[in-house]
């Protein structure tokens, strides 16, 4: 019961480090399963790094005649004498480069969704710029036509109109 309790504490520890308390609990065991499987491929990796090329051949003969999980710990455990602190600090090396990963790519997603922002930002500037220099080409026209009718006060509103419109432009 300690154990399974321990092992409870681990995996919502991963799930924290990870900063992915809030996942529903179906995505969390099935991020849960891919984790153990890549953790138990480096793990195997490690053992497999450790053992002579006849332990290999010794370990894949009682693999595949049905040893007990008992009986292959026993085995591993006799010819590494340090497996335990092997496999654990295998494991934490599993955690640290997990964790380092997710933190650059959750990087990578804030750059690009600045990116995104200062895009927008920049596209409503100039959206804005845009429409300020059509204000000041339609500006320009009536200015025109108030000098074609000889109409001076109107002329001296849309001057003052415009250079509004040029102060906001800069």
């Amino acid at each position: 019961m300690a154990d399974q309790n321990q092992a409870t504490d681990q995996t919502q520890d991963i799930f924290k480090l990870l900063g992915l308390e809030l996942l529903p609990t179906e995505e969390k065991i099935k991020l849960l399963q891919k984790l153990e499987v890549a953790a138990r491929e480096q793990v195997i990796n490690l053992i497999l790094e450790q053992l002579s090329d006849k332990d290999c051949r010794d370990l894949d003969a009682l693999l595949k005649g049905g040893a007990k999980e008992e009986d292959i710990l026993v085995f591993l455990r006799e010819r590494i004498s340090n497996l335990d602190d092997l496999v654990k600090q295998r494991i934490d090396i599993f955690k640290s480069e997990l964790v380092k990963e997710v933190q650059s790519i959750r990087k990578e997603i804030q750059d690009i969704q600045d990116n995104i922002a200062q895009s927008a930002e920049d596209a409503k500037q100039s959206t804005g710029k845009q429409t300020l220099r059509e204000e000041l080409k339609q500006i320009e026209r009536e200015i025109q036509e108030a000098l074609k009718k000889g109409d001076f006060d109107a002329m001296q509103k849309l001057m003052a109109r415009s250079k509004e419109v040029k102060a906001r432009l800069l």
